[in-house]
């Protein structure tokens, strides 16, 4: 593992340019204003993103997460690679090296997703009675597939990867998605 952990305040202009340019590197995004939050395929120019308060782009070896900052001007940005790649620009200040090499990657994570698997005109959506509405998960066709039995209620994880020091978890990254018991 080649850990490297970076933050940067950066404009909302600047934010767009870094989802592209980093694109290779995510799945998911998911972004949230004060109003609503969308969980989707990665695409950059995702017209929530410019309206954004806080938001993660991830994938199998990286993730970018941002929020606003307290005046609402520009975004304070972490960046966490397992792959030692790093965002081109300036301002971005890496973690001391002495600290990361005192973390440990734990083990990957799940943590169950709202909803049972609903199929409706050969689209998959999850169906939760207590929110009550349909939930649309940004699942690949490989992923869709293993549902083949009509009966099976295998539900849907969000799978994590945590950093620990000293036995207590200092970050979390988001990996991907896929079933319940499934290896990514």
């Amino acid at each position: 593992m080649s850990l490297v952990i970076q933050s940067n305040k950066i404009t909302g202009d600047k934010l767009a340019n870094l989802l592209k340019s980093l694109s290779t590197h995510f799945n998911y995004l998911i972004v949230s204003d004060w109003q609503d939050i969308c969980f989707v395929k990665f695409n950059p120019e995702h017209p929530a993103i410019s309206n954004s308060y806080t938001g993660r782009a991830f994938g199998e070896n990286a993730e970018l997460r941002w929020r606003r900052d307290q005046d609402n001007n520009e975004f304070i940005c972490r960046w966490i690679s397992d792959d030692g790649s790093c965002p081109d620009g300036d301002g971005w200040k890496p973690l001391p090296q002495e600290e990361l090499s005192q973390l440990t990657s734990g083990e990957k994570m799940g943590y169950l997703l709202w909803g049972e698997l609903l199929r409706e005109d050969d689209k998959d959506f999850w169906y939760q009675a207590r929110i009550p509405k349909k939930l649309e998960y940004p699942i690949d066709k490989n992923i869709a597939s293993k549902w083949k039995n009509k009966n099976d209620k295998t539900p849907l994880m969000l799978y994590v990867r945590e950093y620990k020091l000293n036995a207590r978890t200092m970050f979390d990254r988001f990996i991907g998605l896929d079933r319940y018991g499934e290896e990514m």
